[in-house]
């Protein structure tokens, strides 16, 4: 199960759940701070 063909490191379902995290957050943070987002 490929869940990031682009990507050819191997990555363990527990660090693809941590980075995803961190680029929900990180993207979370950019609506705010454009204003397209709010709490």
């Amino acid at each position: 199960m490929r869940r990031w063909p682009q990507h050819k490191i191997i990555l363990s379902d527990g660090d693809i759940l941590s980075l995803c995290t961190i680029f929900d957050c990180g993207a979370a943070l950019g609506r705010i701070l454009r204003g397209e987002y709010r709490c």
